[in-house]
């Protein structure tokens, strides 16, 4: 390896190898992104747009090159969705979710297992929660509730379930209202 050269944007870097080798690198998802052909001449010096769009290629005998490089996710990667990921600053690799920062030198860290395992456990506390009330508030409906308004609740609740239905179907080609200030959206 002959030179590095990092991007400003994210934690992608290039190298180069003395062979005329030029390799683009992602730091944290430990991945190759490119590797280009081999260049004809001694390579003097490789940087990344700051687009993080191109490589520009500069050779000893002056030569210029340019090359369009399409990675705009780099970071994701099924081992940093899905896997421990060692993040600048942390002692030791970690599931991590954070997708928003507050400073332009920030890093986004797209561990799902967080996610995933937080649903899991709002969903068990929901549960423990309208399981036991679900079957109270039918057990006293069943034992105490006069029978005449059990009847008329069941119609109600027919009644609602018909209604629901029917603005399902009919909801989603007319779009449903975004906000209470009477705009819509598709």
């Amino acid at each position: 390896m002959t030179t590095v050269s990092a991007a400003a944007r994210d934690k992608s870097f290039v190298t180069t190898g003395a062979d005329g080798s030029v390799v683009l690198r992602h730091l944290t998802a430990q991945r190759t992104i490119v590797e280009l052909p081999k260049q004809p001449a001694p390579v003097a010096a490789a940087v990344i747009s700051p687009k993080n769009d191109g490589i520009l290629v500069v050779l000893e005998n002056g030569t210029l090159s340019r090359f369009s490089v399409a990675s705009p996710h780099p970071e994701t990667t099924l081992r940093t969705l899905f896997g421990r990921v060692w993040y600048e600053g942390y002692p030791r690799p970690e599931f991590v979710w954070q997708s928003t920062g507050a400073t332009d030198d920030f890093e986004s860290k797209l561990s799902l297992v967080p996610l995933i395992f937080g649903t899991i456990k709002a969903t068990v506390y929901a549960l423990l929660f309208a399981i036991p009330l679900g079957v109270l508030g039918a057990l006293y409906t069943s034992q105490f509730v006069h029978p005449a308004s059990g009847r008329r609740s069941s119609r109600r609740s027919k009644s609602w379930r018909r209604f629901r239905a029917s603005s399902s179907a009919f909801s989603p080609g007319c779009g449903w209202p975004a906000s209470s200030n009477g705009t819509w959206s598709p």
